[in-house]
């Protein structure tokens, strides 16, 4: 039997809920053909991808009661935690002085995105999970040379401010699939 991201959707009947089909075309790497489990490691990969698939990206995003609010309270926690290395980045503050506010800023990013991912992986392939990706590498840069330390911290807020002020269809554009989510 054929399994595609869609027939599992159609199935459960989430016509309002729907992530990208990664395989592309009428189901991709998805799809179980005659010659698919000629050898062992076709068969394991199928197997792996057929089970993961469902998980990672479930019909609907997983919600637990309290998430808005955890979210909300770590974006703030984020927000000081940002504020406060700022005195680094830009005014060359000695490390000791900013060092708290930047595990701050490590630990509620991380959270954050772990909770994003955990909610649905397609949040990898959408514009918003892309951007975050894109900060961290500016981010990374930012520290292997001081010297564009703060034109790279300026550009890492300010592309920051434009995502989470951008529509959510902007935000959650799909870069695999080309859908625009709300």
């Amino acid at each position: 039997m054929a399994y595609t991201v869609e027939s599992r959707l159609e199935g459960m009947g989430h016509a309002f809920c729907s992530i990208p089909n990664l395989g592309g075309g009428s189901g991709g790497m998805f799809m179980q053909g005659k010659h698919d489990r000629q050898d062992a490691e076709t068969g394991i990969l199928y197997g792996f991808v057929s089970r993961a698939v469902p998980v990672l990206f479930p019909a609907c995003p997983r919600m637990f009661r309290g998430q808005r609010w955890l979210n909300i309270g770590l974006r703030s926690a984020h927000i000081v935690g940002v504020a406060g290395i700022s005195g680094g980045f830009l005014f060359g503050l000695e490390e000791m002085r900013w060092m708290s506010f930047w595990y701050i800023t490590l630990a509620t990013g991380v959270v954050l995105s772990l909770l994003y991912v955990w909610s649905s992986a397609a949040w990898l392939f959408q514009l918003k999970g892309l951007v975050i990706v894109i900060k961290l590498l500016l981010l990374g840069v930012a520290v292997a040379l001081p010297a564009w330390r703060a034109g790279l911290f300026m550009l890492i807020i300010l592309i920051s401010g434009l995502i989470a002020h951008a529509p959510g269809r902007v935000r959650g554009y799909g870069l695999v699939s080309g859908n625009r989510k709300e």
